[in-house]
């Protein structure tokens, strides 16, 4: 029969593995959860301040994929659109003077 001063001790040094196991995986910082990395053209439009419909006829100049008929666009992409300023296709031209 076995010495059950020698069965707590196992069991103890078994609970203290454990707990230092889990100590080490708490003080590692959790996985930000995943975002969705695609966004569809409403949200594009409201990101770029402005309507759906001038973003479907400036989409030449945004940076996007199209699948399955659907445009998706990355916000990362949009807001460095955004940074660069204006593409040589949307530079203002100045409006002819009316007579």
């Amino acid at each position: 029969m076995e010495n059950p001063f020698e069965v707590l001790a196992q069991r103890l040094d078994r609970i203290e593995e454990l707990l230092v196991k889990l100590t080490v995986k708490s003080e590692q910082p959790a996985p930000l959860p995943q975002q969705n990395k695609y966004i569809k053209a409403q949200e594009a439009a409201e990101i770029l301040h402005i309507s759906k419909q001038t973003l479907y006829t400036k989409i030449k100049s945004i940076p996007h994929v199209k699948r399955f008929g659907q445009l998706y666009f990355i916000k990362e992409d949009l807001l460095e659109y955004i940074e660069n300023g204006l593409s040589q296709s949307d530079t203002l031209k100045p409006h002819p003077k009316r007579r």
